[in-house]
């Protein structure tokens, strides 16, 4: 037999607390401004940006560097305001002239390594965060994010030490519960993955995030109930929230209610039409249903939108399989397993592909390789 791998995709790291955008100035740093009028004008621009006036306090901080272009605190504010307005390139700059003006201002280089990590600029985030933390050890924002970025570049254990850390010196810290569970998940931890995202809930019971990552745990454990319970949470909460449609699709499929996972992705596919996630798992129902052209489609269109997706690859190799179109089929194992050739079920299907089309010295070959892949994937 053949099956069909489901995923789901959890929150960009962070949540609400600002992995990729700054969660607000913590107060000016740095050394003073060269006059009293730049100050005012300062603390003017301040009042506005702490409201999420980023436009006003724009103003007053272009006022205040009129008067003194070198003032790092209005550069460090003024580059915070313009990555939280969008517009990277600009922040980039002012923070790093707030960061040559004054080189031990924190602040500005947790900000910097926002934008950096939002530009996926990992190893330059990093290090802005490493710089930050040896400035202000107990700076648990700089940690949090910090754990983000290594998360993002597949260090999984440092991450994990760095949400920790953020979690030691400040227990409340939902957000970083969250993201000490995804990075658990990610490295096949589930129980305790389970336990921080409960750790999270406890701390903020209406977070979205939180329920969604849950019930992606919940339902990778095979506890379907509670995860489908979990996902309706996040709904309640968040209407619209299309990862929570996508695993709560994934869900139902894993219960055998086909035609409820169907609506759930399609919802999911209508608020995001690009998330191609969701397209290759709204043809995973589909292909339980037996309707496998209209899974075929799905698949086809998940690698539209992204075409080097091995997952995506191996089902749609699969439905052609079950159609009897063997050569199609082995072409897409063949290209899965060049984009990720530590694969042991496509190696599988592979050989069963080559084996029905007679092609039995390749398929004895497929069969060996997926024999000695298996034990690094705990198939």
């Amino acid at each position: 037999m053949t099956k069909s791998s489901t995923r789901d995709r959890n929150d960009a790291p962070g949540g609400d607390d600002g992995a990729r955008r700054a969660s607000g100035p913590p107060g000016q740093s740095g050394r003073s401004g060269d006059g009293h009028k730049a100050r005012q004008l300062i603390e003017a621009g301040l009042a506005h940006h702490q409201a999420g006036r980023f436009g006003q306090a724009e103003k007053f901080y272009c006022r205040a560097l009129e008067l003194d272009p070198a003032n790092a605190d209005a550069l460090y504010l003024r580059g915070t305001a313009f990555f939280q307005t969008g517009r990277p390139d600009e922040a980039i700059r002012d923070l790093g002239a707030a960061i040559e003006a004054n080189p031990d201002n924190p602040g500005a280089l947790y900000s910097l390594g926002a934008v950096l990590q939002e530009q996926d600029r990992l190893d330059e985030a990093v290090a802005a965060y490493r710089r930050a933390l040896s400035l202000k050890p107990d700076y648990h924002q700089a940690l949090n994010n910090l754990g983000n970025a290594l998360q993002e570049q597949g260090k999984l254990g440092e991450a994990e030490a760095s949400y920790a850390a953020a979690l030691r010196l400040k227990p409340d810290f939902y957000q970083a519960c969250n993201n000490l569970g995804n990075t658990l998940k990610d490295q096949g931890k589930l129980d305790a993955a389970v336990a921080a995202y409960r750790q999270a809930l406890s701390l903020k019971p209406d977070y979205p995030q939180a329920l969604n990552n849950l019930g992606s745990a919940l339902r990778d454990q095979g506890k379907l109930d509670e995860a489908v319970a979990s996902l309706a949470e996040a709904l309640r909460v968040k209407p619209g929230y299309y990862q929570a449609l996508n695993n709560l699709g994934t869900a139902l499929t894993a219960q055998g209610r086909f035609t409820e996972a169907v609506a759930a992705l399609e919802a999911a596919l209508l608020l995001a039409p690009d998330f191609y996630q969701a397209r290759g798992n709204l043809g995973n129902a589909l292909k339980e249903q037996g309707k496998l052209t209209e899974a075929i489609v799905g698949y086809e269109a998940a690698l539209r939108i992204k075409p080097d997706d091995p997952e995506t690859l191996y089902n749609l190799g699969n439905a052609l399989q079950e159609q009897g179109k063997l050569d199609e089929a082995v072409a897409c194992y063949r290209r899965a397993l060049a984009l990720e050739p530590n694969y042991p079920d496509a190696q599988l299907n592979l050989g069963i592909a080559l084996t029905v089309s007679g092609r039995l010295d390749e398929a004895y070959a497929a069969y060996e390789a997926a024999v000695a892949l298996a034990p690094r994937r705990g198939v």
